[in-house]
């Protein structure tokens, strides 16, 4: 969009409150999730009344201000009755540039631990599996994806799981998939406290598709725990 002079400009509508308090946190460099302060949490932010939501705007408008960026509306009403929101108006290239690289300093630590994820899986041998994912940075948690049975299994063992009975085939059938996917999933949790959602797919003969396990998001410090676990156990090899 232009605005009267023909110069490109960028609108951000209707930011919910949650949307700027997030912004906001971001962009504050002293108490962002990279400087040991963390984002505020669901709980919080689902509860956001009128009044909290004026207030984080006041906060968000500062935040951008500090930073020389202005166009933040007050808060309004939501046209269609959701909740109350405001918008960030006519950004020009430079102030839009501004955000977007303040706001990717803020993520700097997912972005980091996704990559140090990468490569420790790397290391291990496990990205030579071409379906093996790249971990990814999705909604402040760092995203996996599905991997084989196999995969699992290794990843298991090298998170200090106990052995499997007996070797794994092929094609593993469903008994043998689901303990190697609950048996990943307890050594995830050992080894970092933190949770690793899973979800196991079977073989299809129809279809062609062999068994697999998603792997679920991670919460930033899990996900870092999960780097450290991996590292460590490379240098016990």
């Amino acid at each position: 969009m232009d605005d009267e002079s023909g110069h490109p400009v960028m609108h951000m509508k209707y930011l919910a409150g949650p949307d700027a308090a997030t912004m906001a946190a971001l962009l504050r460099p002293r108490s962002n999730p990279c400087t040991g302060s963390t984002l505020p949490t669901r709980t919080c932010l689902e509860s956001m009344t009128y009044e909290e939501t004026v207030a984080v705007r006041d906060d968000l408008d500062q935040v951008l201000a500090e930073a020389g960026i202005g166009g933040l509306t007050q808060v309004s009403t939501h046209p269609r009755g959701g909740p109350p929101i405001m918008h960030l108006e006519r950004l020009d290239s430079t102030a839009a540039t501004t955000l977007a690289a303040l706001l990717c300093a803020g993520m700097s630590e997912y972005f980091a631990t996704a990559d140090a994820l990468h490569d420790v899986f790397r290391v291990h041998g496990l990205s030579a599996d071409p379906q093996f994912p790249v971990p990814a940075v999705r909604g402040f948690r760092i995203r996996l994806g599905d991997v084989s049975v196999h995969s699992a299994l290794t990843l298991g063992s090298l998170l200090g799981a106990d052995p499997v009975p007996t070797e794994l085939a092929q094609v593993p059938d469903h008994p043998e998939s689901v303990h190697v996917m609950n048996r990943l999933q307890q050594a995830m949790t050992d080894k970092t406290s933190g949770f690793m959602d899973v979800e196991f797919h079977p073989n299809c003969m129809k279809c062609g598709h062999f068994p697999t396990i998603t792997l679920g998001t991670l919460e930033l410090d899990t996900a870092k725990g999960l780097v450290a676990a991996l590292q460590s156990a490379h240098e016990q090899q």
